[in-house]
């Protein structure tokens, strides 16, 4: 699937606690709440979010 995001999945799979995705929608729709998103194009939001 194009877009479906395996990484986080997996990284849930393994026991991560902090996994961080990519905020698009296709994410948004999969993971819903269960993990933290942020704007790969601005490094704030990439600091914030770690």
């Amino acid at each position: 699937m194009k877009g479906f995001g395996l990484p986080p999945l997996e990284a849930m799979a393994a026991g991560c606690k902090n996994i961080i995705c990519s905020d698009i929608p296709v994410l948004r729709e999969v993971y819903e709440n269960s993990v933290k998103y942020m704007n790969p194009y601005d490094i704030q939001d990439i600091k914030n979010v770690c």
